[in-house]
């Protein structure tokens, strides 16, 4: 959905479940991602969508699957 907004940034899922999205782009298209995130893709579960504005990262140029944290023991 990101990249067909034209959006760069990343995605990963977290350890307890959650999924973190950083995007950036022009403001229409991060308003319809975020709708978008309220349905989540096909078998998700979202209980929540939070947002924050943080600054631009001028060295993305793709949207792309960011590696899991690595797990700690």
């Amino acid at each position: 959905m990101a990249r067909s907004l034209g959006l760069v940034g990343w995605v990963r899922n977290l350890e307890n479940g959650s999924v973190e999205v950083f995007a950036q782009g022009r403001d229409d298209a991060i308003d319809e991602l975020t709708t978008w995130l309220w349905a989540g893709p096909s078998g998700a579960r979202v209980t929540g969508v939070e947002s924050d504005s943080v600054a631009a990262d001028s060295t993305l140029r793709d949207f792309f699957i960011h590696p899991n944290p690595s797990k700690t023991r």
